[in-house]
């Protein structure tokens, strides 16, 4: 699956968009709010794409069911 450039992606400026209004987001708020599919973002390479840019950067993580951590996403490089 080829990944599309950000300038072409309405996806990519959708995704974005979200983290620029709200921070410290999971792969599944970001598609949510997004509309993006959760496989698109993870297994798709888009997450991965964006942080190879350096235009977002993992800022904290969030607990799930008491066991599992999953990362929390933000908008722009890792301070």
């Amino acid at each position: 699956m080829k990944i599309p450039e950000l300038v072409s992606s309405p996806a990519m400026r959708r995704i974005l968009g979200v983290l620029e209004k709200k921070p410290n987001m999971s792969v599944a708020d970001i598609s949510a709010e997004a509309f993006v599919g959760v496989s698109t973002l993870a297994c798709g390479g888009y997450i991965a794409a964006l942080k190879r840019q350096q235009l977002i950067y993992v800022s904290g993580w969030r607990k799930v069911k008491g066991r599992f951590a999953t990362p929390l996403y933000c908008l722009g490089q890792a301070e």
